[in-house]
């Protein structure tokens, strides 16, 4: 939400995950998704907000998860609409 609102005071937290996103991709850990970006819905991969929501069915990615190879460590959090506010 911050980089979708620089005029947020959270922006100068942004480059305190860098050093996080680097931590983690050291590991050899791969984020499952970005941010609001708008997948099909995996339930594999994807942990929906609803019981309602249908695999395949468009969604918008709220929590990015993560991934070591094919084992899924935490599934990215899902969701049928974006945050109130949110363009």
């Amino acid at each position: 939400m911050a980089l979708a609102k620089p005029d947020l005071p959270a922006k100068n937290l942004i480059s305190l995950f860098t050093s996080l996103d680097n931590l983690i991709a050291s590991w050899g850990y791969t984020a499952i998704g970005e941010t609001w970006e708008q997948v099909n819905y995996n339930p594999q991969l994807h942990q929906a907000d609803s019981d309602d929501i249908q695999e395949g069915e468009l969604v918008y990615i709220r929590f990015i998860g993560y991934e070591d190879g094919d084992k899924v460590l935490y599934p990215a959090k899902v969701s049928c609409t974006l945050p109130g506010g949110y363009n």
